[in-house]
């Protein structure tokens, strides 16, 4: 009774591990190629339009009242409106219209890059650019012989990485390991303007092109296959142990 007991015992145990280990590496896999909601083509649509949608309404917004327009024109602006237009997350540049036609850039919040001038002459209020430092969308508002600029930016793109300096979409550093942007790839996920206008393209880059480096998972399939070894090494003692002893009796017969 006992040593069935105890066959059954062993017979069970190596059957439990050899289960845990391939439960392990089977939840290593998953692990490693989890894609959550937050991060579907569907979800950074969504995203990326909410974050270009609130920017547009922010800059009209900010833009109705006429006093910000006449400081701008009169080159009579305070610390606190320079302050507030510093703290914009887009860019801001105000252009004065001549009556020969030409402009003047009066007004602007950063030394990161300028608006192209043809934005100007443009029928278009918004649209799509690609800068020498990023993607931006970019919303137009005329008052008077002022016209104002924004540029909202969607993703940098550096000639040079550094430290400091890295190629990324500004709504989460993380969306470029998994996703290109494009002015014209139809087979993405199309991102409009408030207004609907199309803008660009959001297109998933291919799975096996994506980096996979999760400890856990690499330590969950680690720990699985040494279980599975485990389990092997078991099976092949059980089952030599038994052979060895009838060889053994054989030869001293």
């Amino acid at each position: 009774m006992k040593k069935i007991f105890s066959f059954l015992w062993v017979k069970h145990f190596r059957i439990t591990l050899f289960v845990i280990s391939i439960v392990l590496i089977v939840f290593s896999y998953l692990i490693n190629n989890f894609r959550s909601n937050t991060s579907s083509p569907q979800k950074v649509q969504v995203d990326l339009s909410q974050s270009i949608h609130q920017q547009e309404k922010e800059f009209e917004s900010f833009l109705k009242s006429d006093n910000i327009w006449n400081k701008i024109a009169l080159n009579q602006y305070d610390n606190t409106l320079m302050q507030t237009c510093i703290e914009k997350s887009y860019f801001l540049f105000f252009y004065s219209i001549k009556s020969d036609a030409s402009e003047k850039l009066i007004f602007w919040n950063t030394q990161k890059v300028i608006a192209p001038s043809y934005i100007l002459y443009s029928n278009e209020n918004t649209g799509f650019v690609i800068l020498e430092n990023g993607y931006y969308v970019w919303n137009k508002i005329q008052h008077n012989d002022i016209i104002a600029i924004a540029l909202i930016p969607v993703k940098w793109n550096y000639f040079i990485e550094n430290e400091y300096l890295q190629n990324h979409f500004v709504i989460d550093v993380n969306l470029s390991d998994y996703y290109n942007l494009s002015k014209d790839d139809k087979n993405g996920k199309l991102i409009k303007s408030i207004s609907g206008k199309p803008l660009f393209y959001i297109n998933e880059k291919s799975w096996s092109a994506v980096e996979k480096n999760n400890s856990l998972a690499l330590f969950l399939y680690l720990l699985g296959l040494l279980l599975l070894l485990i389990d092997f090494f078991e099976s092949l003692l059980s089952f030599f142990s038994p052979l060895s002893l009838l060889l053994l009796r054989l030869a001293t017969t």
